[in-house]
């Protein structure tokens, strides 16, 4: 098999000036974008839950879930909720499909903001049994 390949020749002075032209202008442009993109490490979904916040001594009412992921969740609360940096712990309950017997998360979060609409909470380490629930209960739906 005596199969010879085309030569390629190396890129010319003014094509590799061409490309590097384009990003120069493709790093301006991003660097005039205001915008701060959202981190996230999982899936977030609209989840027809409602959740119970517990802090201190203090049990909270039922509260609406607006969004859940793997790492943490927003509540809508009525009124201002619990201080950011306070560790809370979030009750959800429900049942999955035709389970007899309702399912009841307790996993422990932290406050990461807390305005008028909402409070945001980031999920502390859970055991394997919540996430494998979680899991369930985001991609499942």
């Amino acid at each position: 098999m005596d199969r010879k390949l085309p030569r390629t020749t190396p890129m010319e002075p003014a094509d590799s000036q061409f490309w590097l032209t384009r990003v120069v202008e493709a790093r301006q442009n991003r660097a005039d974008d205001t915008t701060e993109p959202e981190w996230r490490l999982s899936l977030r979904r609209s989840v027809p839950l409602y959740a119970v916040i517990n802090y201190g001594v203090t049990y909270s009412a039922a509260w609406h879930v607006r969004d859940l992921s793997l790492t943490g969740t927003f509540i809508d609360v009525g009124a201002p909720g619990p201080a950011p940096g306070t560790y809370v712990e979030v009750v959800l309950r429900y049942n999955y499909r035709d389970q007899a017997r309702p399912t009841e998360l307790r996993i422990p979060a932290i406050v990461v903001s807390s305005q008028a609409e909402g409070t945001a909470l980031a999920f502390e380490r859970y055991d394997d049994d919540v996430y494998t629930e979680l899991v369930k209960l985001l991609y499942a739906l």
